[in-house]
């Protein structure tokens, strides 16, 4: 069953669906739109598995809003009361952070012309004029609504579920990509996967950067958990994150008045590219772990920002094309993607939950097999000390 939820060139939309499947009573697709305050227009997916559910935003770039395996919620509470619908969000504001006003998802996307810090940065015209311009921080695709969103379901066994959407990030003699993304679940599955094309409509190579934002707040994030990963290197990003470097991968109790700190890994991988990282409780009895590739995603970042609840007490484990950094300190170290005209770029990325300790013995002895004979350098330091 391929069912289309919205195609505007086909001036297709349906403002409800709802799936339960007859074969496995637990799983369930639902959509439908969201009424009143910020949130007003909204389109919402919402996804169970039958052990694990997430909420897709088709209006916010396709991000994952929120998930929930067992009784473990996946989310984290933002001053933000969202989900905040991208007439609302207006980027340029407060020197180009007008982002943050939208941000309270599980998952969401950063890019596609920039992610990281906003700043001047030479923007080209396709005509081949350039001119100086405020990149607003972590870029557009976010708060860009899908044009196209299907669901299909296996109807073989009815045990997978897929939802398809296209969004396309594009302005006149500017660079057009189009995101095309597939995120399915099976049936009784502890995950997601995410599947990402980013497509170069366009005739001329363009610079693409894209970092996934995956935010975790209570009950995995608490004073003790840990960031556990097959590291090569790591390093604060600047002076503000150097106090306290050592102990890096370990999170703090909410703190009133914590200013967040940012640390750059290079991470260890398989031959074939594939890594993963993991956040765990203290008790190492619920744990969420992302795999993904480095060879797509070579870099990966971990924002620490362990504020007060009120002011959004988080964890982010960030994999990503580059660092987010400004779009020109990337350039200049040379990690920018670059995607040929009429071609794309492909990434991977699974989100894994867990509540079972031996299940998250097993995925720390995966990673230290990762890592294997490499000692990790563990700099105090910024990358540029």
């Amino acid at each position: 069953m391929n069912v289309i939820l919205t195609d505007t060139k086909n001036q297709i939309y349906k403002n409800e669906f709802n799936f339960v499947s007859k074969k496995n009573k637990n799983c369930s697709v639902k959509k439908y739109v969201l009424n009143g305050g910020q949130a007003n227009g909204m389109d919402v997916i919402e996804v169970n598995n039958g052990n694990l559910s997430f909420v897709i935003l088709p209006t916010r770039g396709m991000g994952i809003w929120r998930a929930k395996y067992n009784a473990i919620d996946l989310k984290w509470d933002s001053p933000v009361c969202g989900p905040v619908h991208p007439c609302f969000v207006n980027l340029d504001t407060e020197n180009g952070l007008g982002w943050l006003a939208g941000f309270d998802e599980l998952i969401v996307r950063c890019g596609l012309q920039n992610n990281g810090a906003p700043g001047e940065d030479v923007v080209r015209h396709n005509d081949g004029k350039t001119h100086q311009k405020l990149l607003p921080l972590h870029g557009r695709i976010a708060n860009i609504p899908a044009h196209f969103v299907s669901i299909e379901i296996d109807e073989s066994d009815e045990t997978k579920i897929t939802v398809t959407g296209e969004v396309d990030e594009a302005m006149l003699f500017m660079p057009h990509f189009r995101l095309k993304t597939t995120i399915e679940t099976t049936a009784g599955s502890n995950s997601l996967k995410i599947t990402d094309e980013v497509i170069n409509c366009g005739t001329a190579e363009e610079e693409m950067e894209l970092l996934y934002h995956c935010n975790f707040g209570p009950p995995i994030l608490e004073k003790g958990a840990k960031v556990v990963a097959p590291i090569i290197e790591v390093a604060p990003r600047d002076k503000i994150a150097e106090p306290g470097a050592e102990e890096f991968y370990l999170c703090e109790g909410a703190e009133n008045g914590f200013e967040e700190k940012v640390y750059f890994y290079n991470l260890a991988a398989r031959e074939n590219g594939e890594t993963i990282t993991m956040l765990k409780n203290k008790n190492s009895d619920k744990a969420v772990a992302l795999r993904f590739n480095k060879n797509e995603m070579p870099c990966f970042t971990l924002w620490k920002n362990t504020a007060a609840v009120e002011d959004g007490y988080v964890v982010g484990l960030e994999p990503g094309t580059d660092y987010p950094n400004n779009r020109a300190v990337e350039r200049a170290a040379g990690r920018l993607v670059k995607i040929p005209g009429k071609s794309s770029y492909k990434i991977t990325l699974e989100m894994q939950a867990f509540d079972d300790a031996a299940l998250i013995a097993e995925v720390e002895k995966e990673i230290s097999e990762i890592q294997e004979d490499v000692t990790p350098e563990v700099r105090l330091k910024t990358m540029s000390e």
